[in-house]
């Protein structure tokens, strides 16, 4: 319990003592001692009537914060004499009775406020929640009564009797929970008197009948202690304090200790989902130093994975037990996300891929690295973040895991695309939809629309792109397609969309679920002709033909590919990402990274669980095997299965150097001469992209010819040949000093001054809202402005300077980015303005 600070004292405001109706009894632990009209254990408030007569309700308000005291109006309601009333705290938002729900929830451990006005807005009753254990309550002692008390057995809508002044202080270790050195003795005490303290140290929850602490304790294992106090003369026993004592841990990974009796049965005994287990986690660094400890839930999380000894498990932190709501901290790579807090963590034992339980090919890694592969290429998907670490249960090794984010909850989405549960559709499908959130009604609707219609027609195609994220279905699919993903489809698919018109990501996006299955594992659940590193890109083109919208992945993109666009922009992004990120050496490279990770501790689970790490280690050689073939296969492959021609070596270069930049196809490479190898059979972009101070002159080509011209800032080529290609750029002329002309004829001359800012933030407060190209002297005759995303897509395009841009694109506020601006005026005098550079869009 070492994150709980406890609040001994509640605020009251200033002693609301004239208040007609105070808050009575309240509730966040609710598991099992009352339901909403709904069936659900909502937390709950209690107000109470002070007076002989009935009181009104209407304009009354409740919040979860002093700050904005009307967060939440009653609407109606009647509180009877010197009676009481329950509001439920469940965000349902209904305020005119008979049953109240606000439009918040609470969080005891965070903590948060509960605050009653009247309806004036004025504050007439305020605490600040103060945790209290599973099934309990904290409440006045008696009914508005001005001392608080603890209730084992509340009494909501009932007289407030049976309070205890509060638990029993916690138990505290000699030492703080972490790695030792050898042998140690440990010590408990309790501040308070008659009191005794029972531990236990196989995970299990200490009762009055657990071994009772008698003096110092010696350890020579790896232990873990859960302690508890209890009173004599009946206070509520303590809440619970969880250490765990390495003793000579030695490990390259962060450590993840859980305790918990009921975990360890589930885990040992397999079985199905059942209930979820209460569990204590903690959190180490490599070399055993703690860093935190939250309390939460486990259950089981795999289905065929769940077959083999070691098992992976879902933790959920639970505010309700009165410890924790969430990991605070961050878990992953900061340069993959930034996200903090966490109420939800995946703990993974490689699923499939298990080494040694999986196939004869697994290698403890493919889940893990693929879903990585996909966040360094910055894929247009989601993907469950990894962290390798080891696992420890009860003080038991347990083996090398990953710590993963969980994207099935709604948390993810809110976090990043402020998409909450209650603005999402989010569906699974694992042999059988599951609707997780929301409704498919929208869904559906778009698969009919799309079977019905032809996409070739751009009308069609637009409307479904304006429902669809284009990107994200190429990026899936080629991931998928590229990696012999031989479990999805009709196994591990999982699509959702945004429905806050505030909040990013509100086309339909396909999302990457189990990524176990692939690089030939030996499982082929999809049907792929073959799973080896021979396996055509095309060969699932024919399989799940109107399988209907649940199974509507290559339904999809079969009716995409009939559009020329989606074609050209298909298969060029394929090579964009052969030539980068799925390129043989930066996916062996990541492979290696990855695998250097678990290799210190793969003896270790070895002897834990068995194998050899001579197989292990060939399993990984094969791994690599295969990529290395699929990376000189692919190619091949394409032109077969899409009828193109090449593949043909490009070079590209800018003149002169520091210039500008080409964008190749979605690609704007780092440095040049740049190569890369690209297919005929299709249009292929090329974007010319001046630094400041330059501007583009024209194209340089040997072989191929461009369209509609070379001296077009972005120009398409259908490749006939390889070629050198050249992107020219022409230095600004320096603005010239006014003339010197002598007295006593003084000439101003106005320089034209046309400004195009770097920066703006569309975020409706009244500033900076639209971007303008500002000409101060009403010099522009003619102009062409156009804005580029990363990708190298036009996101806005005007020839108006009147027209300003609000940081919309396709109707859709753009998220906090970098993107490109090109500008060509022609002024009044016949002067030729060309001006592009960084333009940095700020929410």
């Amino acid at each position: 319990m070492k994150k709980v600070a406890f609040l001994i004292v509640f605020l009251f405001g200033i002693k609301y003592s004239f208040a007609q109706i105070v808050i009575n009894e309240y509730s966040c632990s609710n598991f099992t001692t009352v339901t909403d009209n709904f069936g659900a254990n909502e937390d709950w408030i209690e107000l109470f009537n002070t007076t002989g007569a009935a009181i009104s309700l209407n304009g009354y308000y409740l919040s979860d914060k002093s700050s904005n005291p009307t967060k939440w109006q009653f609407t109606g309601g009647t509180i009877p004499a010197n009676g009481t009333i329950i509001v439920w705290a469940s965000k349902n938002d209904l305020s005119a009775g008979p049953n109240f729900h606000t439009n918040f929830s609470l969080t005891q451990t965070k903590p948060e406020e509960i605050v009653l006005s009247n309806p004036t807005g004025t504050i007439i009753d305020q605490l600040i929640l103060n945790p209290a254990l599973a099934d309990h309550s904290r409440g006045r002692t008696t009914n508005g009564a001005a001392t608080w008390s603890v209730f084992t057995t509340p009494t909501p809508n009932a007289a407030n009797t049976g309070g205890q002044t509060n638990y029993v202080a916690t138990p505290v270790f000699n030492l703080a929970p972490g790695n030792y050195a050898g042998p140690q003795n440990i010590t408990i005490t309790c501040s308070t008197p008659s009191s005794e303290i029972r531990y236990t140290t196989d995970g299990s929850e200490p009762t009055v009948s657990s071994t009772l602490y008698a003096g110092p304790i010696n350890i020579t294992i790896t232990t873990l202690f859960k302690a508890r106090a209890f009173s004599s003369i009946g206070a509520p026993a303590s809440f619970i304090e969880t250490n765990t004592y390495f003793i000579n841990l030695n490990t390259t990974l962060n450590v993840v200790s859980l305790g918990s009796f009921d975990t360890e049965t589930l885990v040992v005994n397999g079985g199905g989902g059942g209930p979820v287990h209460y569990t204590t986690y903690e959190y180490f660094t490599p070399s055993g130093s703690f860093l935190y400890e939250v309390d939460g839930e486990v259950n089981a999380h795999g289905n065929d994975s769940w077959a083999y000894d070691q098992r992976g498990v879902d933790f959920v932190c639970e505010d309700r037990y009165g410890y924790s709501y969430a990991i605070t901290s961050p878990i992953f790579d900061p340069l993959i996300t930034d996200r903090d807090e966490f109420d939800r963590v995946i703990l993974k034992a490689a699923a499939s891929d298990n080494y040694p339980f999986g196939p004869s090919a697994s290698c403890h890694i493919r889940d893990a690295f693929t879903h990585t592969l996909s966040q360094n290429a910055h894929l247009e998907t989601d993907e469950r973040t990894n962290h390798s670490c080891i696992v420890y249960l009860n003080g038991k090794y347990w083996g090398v895991y990953e710590i993963r984010e969980r994207m099935s909850h709604a948390g993810y989405t809110d976090y990043y695309y402020n998409q909450d549960k209650d603005n999402i559709d989010l569906l699974r499908f694992w042999g059988g939809l599951v609707i997780q959130y929301g409704t498919n009604t929208d869904w559906n609707a778009l698969y009919a629309y799309i079977m019905a219609n032809d996409l070739s027609i751009q009308a069609n195609y637009d409307y479904v792109d304006s429902l669809l994220n284009i990107k994200n279905i190429i990026d899936y699919t080629i991931l998928n397609t590229y990696a012999v993903n031989s479990d999805w489809i009709n196994w591990n698919t999982m699509w959702w969309h945004g429905k806050n018109p505030a909040g990013n990501k509100k086309k339909w996006r396909y999302v990457l679920w189990d990524e176990d299955n692939t690089w030939d594992l030996g499982q082929n659940f999809t049907g792929w002709p073959t799973t080896g590193w021979n396996a055509d890109p095309c060969d699932l083109a024919g399989s799940f033909s109107n399988s209907g919208p649940n199974m509507a992945t290559m339904d999809i993109l079969n009716k995409l590919l009939l559009n020329p666009d989606f074609e050209d922009a298909y298969i060029n992004r394929y090579a964009d990402l052969m030539n980068t990120c799925l390129s043989c050496p930066a996916t062996i490279s990541l492979l290696d990274s990855m695998i250097g990770v678990i290799t210190p501790e793969m003896p270790n689970q070895i002897a834990r669980w068995g194998g050899s790490m001579a197989g292990w280690q060939n399993n990984v050689t094969n791994l690599h095997n295969f990529i290395s073939n699929r990376c000189a296969f692919i190619d091949s492959s394409l032109i077969g299965c899409y009828d193109l021609t090449g593949p043909f070596d490009l070079i590209v270069s800018v003149s002169p150097p520091g210039s500008g930049n080409a964008m190749v196809s979605t690609i704007i490479p780092s440095s040049y001469p740049w190569t890369g190898t690209y297919f005929g059979g299709v249009n292929m972009k090329f974007t010319a992209i001046a630094n400041p101070g330059w501007y583009f002159d024209h194209w340089g080509l040997l072989v191929n010819t461009p369209t509609p011209s070379s001296t077009s800032d972005t120009m398409k080529i259908n490749l006939i040949s390889s070629d050198n290609i050249v992107a020219y750029f022409v230095e600004e002329p320096p603005v010239p000093d006014p003339p010197v002309i002598d007295p006593p004829i003084i000439t101003i001359t106005q320089v034209p001054d046309v400004f195009v800012p770097t920066a703006f933030s569309p975020n409706d407060d009244g500033k900076n809202d639209v971007l303008f190209i500002y000409d101060y002297f009403n010099n522009i005759s003619s102009m062409s402005f156009k804005i580029f995303d990363r990708t190298g897509e036009m996101v806005f395009e005007t020839k108006d300077k009147t027209r300003g841009w609000d940081g919309t694109f396709n109707g859709m506020p753009l998220n906090t980015d970098v993107l490109v601006y090109q500008l060509k005026a022609i002024l009044y005098d016949g002067t030729e303005v060309v001006k592009s550079g960084d333009l940095t869009l700020i929410r």
